[in-house]
């Protein structure tokens, strides 16, 4: 969260406004492609819903989840309850992608908050344009992007051309997920009543995901958070707001008020991943949903092996593993969490706050090569993804020592292993999802029961 006189000025140019935004108010109708109650429904697959459903296997699984020797493209787990030594379960990809519709979108706002919920300012009714002098306050330039200006930890871009490729990248995550949300999200997310559900995402980068969520439960009040505000508000619908805060620095102001938390490969800018699921802890409400996902910064064979980098080695092959590795090394050198995705099912399954615990892992082949495992359209998206993160990790690189003659190598080498190699490399994505128990409690002293 900004502070001081940063903090002022950012509101006081973000959040003027003749008249504070009005409760969104929307009547139920019916049209293709919705439901009598008047919502887009994103789990109505009532032409072929079933096709893919299976019988779930029990399974044991090693509490870290750590082996690297296995051979499948996905694998899930789900715990029937949170308590010590409950059986897990498979629960596979059983839910499908929703198709996309369209929605009219409108302007939002920013809006500044306190520590206080309760003495927040309301939303103003539209978007105020980022003048110069403000631009400078949010932004610096280093090495030809534009990064945050407030936290030293997060170091990837904050700029149009990172917003772009945030925007394609969410729609790679939905083809390869199979689904944009976890299934009991849907159930969670009913409701008619205006602004009684709410829904949090931490680190929101474009506003890619909640605007889907905002537009696809359009009766819920939507909050995006991130280290800069979203650019282009123009998309998003009128019930979403942004707000500037570094987790970080604490999220008391939202204890106790949100339906559902969802934060995706944020760890890159979080010092404390455990402690931040604990804070997740506090802002959901009982029986609301979190739903969490980042990666490991390591790179994985054909058979699920890690591959090994030498840093202090010559350059060389595979290259995109080693761009990688010196991505590992620069995000835990700014204070990064780069290990917290291994940690991530200990971390919920042992904390007291959650059930209903489901873990899903997802080898995403970053470098192709002769993969099979997707559609040939959906290689493309990865392929224009890492050609832009390939972009987007220099000016983190170069300002860790890394040498601008060494980075164009690894960066040319590695579009050519993108475009042309025959053997694939894998980002593991491991993605978590739970409830909040109901009988949880948290006591003044901090300790919970």
């Amino acid at each position: 969260m900004l502070a001081g006189p940063d903090r002022d000025l950012l509101f006081l140019a973000l959040s003027f406004s003749s008249s504070p935004s009005q409760p969104l108010h929307l009547r139920p109708y019916t049209m293709p492609g919705y439901n009598t109650l008047g919502y887009y429904d994103p789990y109505d697959f009532s032409d072929n819903s079933d096709s893919d459903e299976e019988d779930h296997m029990d399974q044991d699984v090693n509490m870290d989840i750590q082996s690297n020797d296995g051979v499948e493209s996905q694998r899930s787990f789900r715990t029937r309850s949170s308590q010590p030594n409950s059986s897990v379960h498979s629960a596979g990809p059983s839910f499908k992608a929703m198709t996309e519709a369209s929605h009219p979108s409108s302007y939002t706002s920013y809006e500044r908050t306190n520590q206080d919920s309760q003495s927040r300012s309301p939303s103003p009714a539209s978007v105020i344009s980022l003048t110069d002098s403000l631009q400078t306050h949010i932004y610096r330039q280093e090495f030809g992007r534009g990064l945050n200006n407030y936290c030293d930890v997060y170091r990837l871009p904050a700029d149009d051309e990172e917003w772009l490729r945030l925007e394609k990248q969410h729609q790679m995550f939905i083809e390869i997920m199979g689904a944009k949300y976890p299934p009991d999200m849907r159930e969670i997310m009913n409701s008619v009543i205006p602004g009684e559900k709410k829904v949090l995402d931490l680190g929101c980068g474009n506003g890619a995901w909640i605007r889907d969520v905002a537009r696809d439960f359009p009766f819920c009040e939507g909050l995006a958070v991130d280290l800069v505000p979203i650019r282009d508000a123009r998309n998003l619908p009128p019930n979403v707001r942004s707000e500037v805060d570094d987790v970080n620095l604490g999220l008391d102001h939202f204890y106790g008020q949100f339906d559902v938390v969802h934060a995706r490969l944020i760890s890159s800018g979080v010092k404390d991943y455990q402690l931040l699921i604990e804070r997740i802890s506090r802002i959901l409400k009982p029986g609301a949903l979190v739903e969490l996902a980042e990666f490991d910064f390591t790179i994985y064979n054909r058979f699920r092996q890690r591959i090994k980098v030498d840093l202090d080695a010559p350059v060389g092959p595979p290259y995109w593993s080693r761009f990688m590795a010196h991505m590992n090394r620069a995000v835990k050198s700014s204070g990064g969490d780069t290990d917290a995705a291994s940690h991530l099912w200990k971390w919920v399954t042992t904390h007291g706050a959650f059930e209903n615990i489901t873990y899903r892992d997802v080898w995403i082949p970053t470098i192709p090569g002769n993969d099979e495992m997707y559609a040939e359209h959906v290689y493309s998206m990865i392929r224009d993804d890492i050609s832009a993160f390939l972009r987007s990790g220099k000016p983190l690189l170069l300002g860790h020592g890394v040498s601008e003659q060494e980075l164009d190598i690894i960066e040319q080498c590695s579009l050519r292993e993108l475009n042309h190699s025959d053997e694939p490399q894998y980002t593991r994505l491991q993605c978590i999802w739970a409830t909040k128990r109901y009988d949880y409690v948290v006591l003044d002293n901090g300790a919970d029961v």
